[in-house]
């Protein structure tokens, strides 16, 4: 197994598996093979915050992390949106995705990020640290339960004062 940045061959693979892998999901696909596609324009996007995992060369788990912001009345907070993240339904429950994960959190530690949000599977993403937002007074901007929309934060006191509503790029709301 092997994690890299995504380089512009991956670009087809990546498609067809942010549709295989959401395609089987509670919720289906719901566009995010083009919205990884909004993200790459986006003036924050950091190539080295998009990872694809290979086994044998394929192309078999992918995830993405761009900024977003924490907002309030009187300042905001900028820090990542871990979406989408993807594995290949043949390679589920192998523990790729905790490699991709922890990679990830890795670099976005190292460019200086406090936290991380993610709108998932509680079950799934809270054994990687990951606890509701709405303990610490964040909230998300979608109407989804309040368990589904979870934060990471890197330090205890990186979320120390901060609240308020999160707000993704542009690209989420295009």
């Amino acid at each position: 197994m092997n994690i890299r940045e995504f380089l512009p061959s991956d670009k087809l693979a990546i498609e067809e598996l942010i549709i295989d892998s959401f395609s089987g999901t509670e919720h289906g696909y719901q566009g995010e093979a083009e919205l990884v596609c909004k993200i790459r324009k986006e003036p924050t996007f950091r190539d080295e915050l998009e990872l694809v995992c290979l086994n044998k060369q394929k192309v078999i788990r992918y995830g993405l992390l761009s900024e977003c912001k924490i907002v309030n009345n009187s300042a905001s907070y900028v820090g990542l949106a871990l979406a989408p993240l993807a594995v290949h339904s043949e390679y589920q429950k192998q523990g790729i995705g905790t490699a991709l994960i922890s990679e990830l959190e890795k670099r976005a530690t190292t460019l200086g990020y406090n936290w991380i949000v993610i709108l998932g599977s509680p079950a799934y993403y809270q054994r990687f640290g990951y606890s509701p937002a709405i303990n610490f007074k964040i909230n998300s901007p979608f109407e989804v339960p309040n368990e589904y929309f979870m934060i990471k934060k890197f330090s205890p006191n990186a979320l120390k004062g901060v609240s308020g509503m999160v707000e993704y790029s542009d690209a989420f709301s295009e």
